[in-house]
């Protein structure tokens, strides 16, 4: 065994985890943030049984990456992949994916064990494949391991039937210390208790020091770690780094590499259980995260984070010794936090979800979730992806199995006035659903550039993807004001850094990611490159695609969303700023200090 493996806390419990396995079909491990079960249950199912396959699944792209680096050290055969990138070989056994990646494949029967790591965060893809494997697991070749941080596993044992493997962390102290009041900015909080850690000679836990350690600060969102990071540029005798999933690989790894300087680590939420950073005894908690909410809209806002979250947090400063956490809240807040962050989706668009699940046959009607989503979420998304032709509706009763679609959307008839009955009704993907299913978006974006590859537009509608498909694609700052909207400056932006000829430079002078344009590049090679259409051509697709974004402006300069009445605004970094249009469309919204629609195109009548 890697003498790697023996430091870890899990090691000792290596036979009650080889006998758990044996013995159910469905296996839940729980353990603490830390304790390796990502990495050793791997190790220990390839030991063991050295011929199995194993798949591991992961909510984000960085907990792959991280671990596909730690397993590929100390056994063979370990590949991964992931939207846009993958490595698979012929003697690849074990894959490591995120949970979408996974959810594209029916390759359940082709692996012996499955492995879905970090099952409490409850993501939506993850909360489709437990389902999916609840309704098939009897006919599954292979066993699923699911492995979860936190305390509140009891729902997913009564959802499978299955017993619970409790892994006990290794105990140390830890201090907490609450504001005694709250703070309007938690940017300038969090920056003053670093100075306070770094200038304190006394920080004890327990009489145990603690003062030399590494700080680990949590915040919402990469414009908070930007602003804090350029503050802390100033200070001496630190090094700062930042993690966010924008991030480089690169960039992101150099948190593991040793620094004769102390560290001052600058987080989202993905340091909460995804990674573990070795040498940390002080956390900064603001108690906030940013979260995506679909009414109508989709909208990433900034909102308090969970007990389970700010306990996850905690636990961060005192894994492998004493810790200090302070928190950027009263204790009274604390108290008032809800136990659990609510399950994605019950919060978050469907289209995804619904047609994945029709790609593999399910009924809709019938499947069971381990939380179901609202009716009114539902029913919204089944009229939306029926209006597209993404979906048919069909009476399974009556001869022939009529198809309701058509008739349904010529005389507007609304889903939400049908009984929805799972004997009568029957969902079915078209073959349109399958094309738009097929891009490695989401499906509005995907409908979008489906949409320009029928109207010859192909060209130009690879562009946008490759842009508006990131989650860098926020601010972006047009300083060529010959563009006149946000398409057209989308179309500019990418086509210069295709051209240019020092990339580096180009990113600087356009205030833009290095990483957001490399990998834009990288898939704008994989689309449609043949040059066609023009731009007032997609302007008009992308209006006929995000119509349900639809807002006209208020009188105080605010779009008020006709779907939903929610009062959305033009950032300054969009072309838009300054025009005065009556109705614009645009992607989705995302709140800073208010709510900001997300790329800003034309409204056009008709497309």
């Amino acid at each position: 065994m890697s003498p790697y493996f023996y430091s870890l806390p899990i090691e000792e419990h290596k036979n009650k985890i080889l006998d758990e396995i044996r013995r159910s079909k469905v296996c839940i491990i729980k353990g603490p943030t830390g304790c390796g079960k990502s990495t050793y249950i791997p190790y220990l199912l390839s030991l063991s049984f050295p011929s199995c396959r194993i798949a591991i699944i992961e909510p984000r792209r960085i907990a792959v990456t991280s671990l596909h680096s730690t397993l590929s050290s100390t056994m063979e055969g370990v590949g991964y992949k992931m939207r846009f990138s993958k490595s698979i070989k012929k003697d690849t056994k074990t894959i490591i994916y995120t949970d979408g990646s996974f959810l594209n494949e029916v390759i359940e029967r082709e692996f012996d064990y499955i492995i879905v790591d970090e099952v409490h965060e409850r993501s939506i893809r993850t909360d489709v494949i437990l389902g999916l494997f609840k309704n098939s697991i009897r006919n599954m070749k292979g066993k699923v391991i699911l492995m979860s941080a936190t305390v509140d596993t009891q729902k997913l044992a009564s959802y499978f039937k299955a017993s619970v493997l409790d892994i006990p962390g290794v105990p140390h102290p830890v201090k907490i210390e609450y504001l005694p009041e709250c703070t309007s900015d938690y940017i300038v909080e969090s920056y003053s208790t670093i100075k306070r850690i770094l200038l304190s000679k006394e920080n004890v836990c327990e009489g145990l020091e603690v003062r030399n350690k590494d700080i680990l600060v949590f915040l919402p969102g990469e414009e908070d770690i930007n602003e804090l990071y350029t503050l802390l540029k100033k200070l001496p005798v630190i090094r700062v780094y930042k993690i966010f999933s924008a991030l480089s690989d690169k960039e992101q790894n150099k948190i593991y590499e040793p620094s004769s300087l102390r560290k001052v680590i600058l987080s989202t939420n993905i340091c909460e259980t995804s990674l573990t950073i070795p040498g940390i005894g002080y956390v900064i908690d603001t108690g906030l995260h940013k979260v995506k909410i679909y009414d109508q809209m989709s909208c990433l806002g900034i909102q308090a984070i969970s007990k389970e979250s700010a306990d996850q947090r905690l636990g961060r400063c005192n894994r492998t010794g004493p810790g200090i956490c302070y928190r950027l809240y009263t204790e009274h807040v604390y108290n008032t936090l809800p136990p659990h962050q609510s399950p994605e989706i019950c919060r978050s668009d469907l289209c995804q979800v619904f047609l994945q699940l029709l790609v593999h046959r399910k009924n809709l009607l019938r499947f069971e979730f381990l939380d179901y989503p609202t009716r009114a979420n539902a029913v919204a998304t089944l009229s939306f992806l029926l209006e597209k032709g993404c979906i048919s509706i069909n009476n399974v009763k009556e001869d022939n199995n009529p198809d309701l679609s058509a008739t349904l959307v010529q005389q507007d008839v609304s889903l939400d006035s049908i009984e929805l009955n799972p004997d009568d009704i029957r969902f079915r993907i078209t073959k349109y659903g399958r094309l738009v299913l097929r891009h490695p978006f989401d499906v509005h974006l995907s409908h979008f550039y489906q949409q320009c590859l029928d109207k010859n537009a192909g060209y130009l509608g690879s562009i946008l993807v490759s842009l508006i498909g990131q989650d860098g694609c926020n601010f972006l700052k047009h300083k060529n004001k010959s563009q006149k909207t946000d398409i057209e400056f989308l179309v500019y932006l990418l086509e210069g850094y295709l051209e240019s000829e020092d990339t580096k430079e180009y990113c600087i002078k356009h205030e833009v990611g290095m990483k957001y344009m490399e990998t834009a590049k990288k898939i704008f090679l994989g689309l449609n490159r043949k040059k066609s259409g023009d731009i007032e051509m997609v302007e008009r697709i992308f209006s006929f695609a995000y119509k349900h974004n639809l807002c006209e402006r208020m009188k105080d300069g605010s779009y008020r969303h006709l779907g939903s009445n929610e009062v959305v605004w033009i950032h300054p970094s969009s072309c838009f700023f300054k025009r005065k249009d009556r109705f614009v469309v645009f992607v989705d919204a995302f709140y800073t200090t208010k709510a900001y629609a997300r790329i800003v195109g034309k409204y056009f009548k008709s497309s």
